[in-house]
């Protein structure tokens, strides 16, 4: 679906970008109003964190290029620094329930012999499933259109375009730390995350891929994927070294110079 493809292109790619350790997430307190969502019950909640899972398709080229295409559901707000559950309806049966989702793509360049991947924008699109029942269909490889059945319920909550960090840790599974530094709500999502207001500019997604090893053809990625918000972006690493280690592997375009 081209409209799908377009509004809820990217977020997540391959490879990896290692620098001198992690940085901390930064658990902004933000405000639900699930009552916003078509036929749920009135729940309004605080909480600083969700968590979810994801499937990506990638598909690296003999000419050793790479396009990935993927989708991820979260499962579960947090609060407590994301040590607790918080009762909400996303995931719940029916008339009640909605998913919160999410849809990713990414295209760029492989190095076999380094094992690295170089990527081009990554960009976070948010959005709500409120009749639960919306499926990604891939194409035969990544760089095929892909579809998203059964939309017409759902609607955008939320987006990002500038990634200003790419980070991650090797091992199995590895992990990685992407942070956007223009989170922007919709108009549906200022129902949806009701406060701060204005809300937090600062989106880091963060989480592990169980796939660590690489090679030409099409297979998919899959793992475990969580976000927090916050105000101030966290500064950019002085250095960048890409490892191809699977989800997520963008070089950044361009550096941003951000206040400490």
């Amino acid at each position: 679906m081209k409209l799908y493809k377009n509004m809820l292109g990217a977020a997540f790619s391959l490879g990896v970008a290692i620098a001198p350790g992690l940085a901390n997430a930064q658990f902004g307190d933000f405000v639900v109003d699930e009552g916003s969502v078509p036929d749920t019950s009135p729940n309004t909640f605080t909480a600083d964190k969700v968590n979810g899972s994801y499937l990506e398709q990638l598909t690296i080229n003999a000419d050793s290029t790479f396009s990935a295409v993927g989708y991820a559901t979260f499962s579960a707000f947090l609060s407590n620094e994301g040590s607790l559950v918080v009762p909400s309806q996303i995931n719940n049966l029916e008339p009640a329930g909605y998913l919160l989702r999410a849809s990713f793509e990414s295209t760029g360049s492989f190095d076999p012999v380094a094992g690295t991947f170089t990527g081009g924008e990554a960009t976070f699109n948010l959005f709500a499933d409120p009749n639960q029942d919306s499926e990604i269909t891939f194409g035969a490889t990544a760089a095929d259109a892909f579809s998203i059945s059964n939309t017409g319920d759902n609607y955008g909550i939320g987006f990002a375009t500038n990634a200003i960090t790419l980070e991650g840790i090797p091992g199995v599974p590895g992990a990685f730390n992407f942070i956007w530094d223009d989170f922007t709500l919709t108009a549906d999502g200022q129902n949806y995350f009701i406060s701060p207001d204005p809300f937090y500019v600062q989106l880091q997604a963060n989480g592990d891929f169980d796939v660590d090893t690489f090679g030409p053809g099409t297979f998919e990625v899959t793992g475990d994927v969580s976000a927090v918000f916050d105000v101030e972006p966290i500064p950019e690493p002085a250095s960048m070294a890409l490892l191809g280690l699977g989800l997520l592997g963008f070089r950044a375009t361009r550096r941003r110079t951000v206040r400490a």
